[in-house]
């Protein structure tokens, strides 16, 4: 019985050997779906997600620019409104130095960043007031095509003007890559 098996493993490991010999393409399930000269994440992207920023949601805005393959800014721009009873509305920004990793199967990316923030009171007790501290996330990125993802993260804020929104975010939107184009496989 084992040399049978063992026989239709070597005439198996034959039959492979002589359709490759023939220049015959192999295909796969996943590249089925994908296309291998449809690279997903790259060059510059814009997005638009919701943040709940130490317990205040908030509409972020964002820009991002790639650097090499595993380093990235973002820009991001913050509205906090009616963020408590005193009617407080703020604006802010954070540029992010990105840590990335490449995109793993042409589907998903691990990411984190960190940066300073800068908020602005437009309303309230604190208009006209102005804060500084800081920020960081840990996120993943999911792509459905090439040129679109979603992504979630969480990470902690310092907060807006009067220490408002202050202790852990949580966010998740979605990113556009409009100037993305395939790339040629070398060879």
């Amino acid at each position: 019985m084992t040399s049978k098996i063992f026989l239709v493993y070597i005439l198996s490991l034959a039959a492979i050997k002589g359709v490759n010999a023939q220049n015959t393409p192999v295909t796969y399930p996943f590249a089925q779906k994908y296309n291998a000269e449809q690279f997903s994440g790259l060059g510059v992207a814009f997005g638009i997600d919701m943040t709940n920023f130490g317990g205040t949601t908030t509409i972020n805005v964002r820009g991002y620019i790639p650097l090499s393959t595993y380093f990235a800014i973002n820009a991001r721009v913050f509205y906090i409104p009616n963020s408590d009873s005193t009617h407080d509305k703020s604006i802010g920004f954070r540029p992010e130095l990105i840590l990335r990793s490449m995109v793993v199967l042409n589907v998903v990316r691990v990411y984190c960043g960190f940066g300073p923030q800068f908020f602005y009171g437009i309303s309230g007790l604190d208009k006209s007031t102005h804060d500084i501290s800081g920020g960081w996330e840990i996120g993943i990125e999911v792509f459905a095509h090439p040129q679109i993802s979603a992504h979630l993260e969480i990470g902690t804020g310092g907060g807006t003007v009067g220490g408002i929104g202050a202790g852990s975010t949580f966010g998740a939107g979605f990113q556009f890559y409009p100037f993305y184009k395939k790339y040629k496989k070398a060879g």
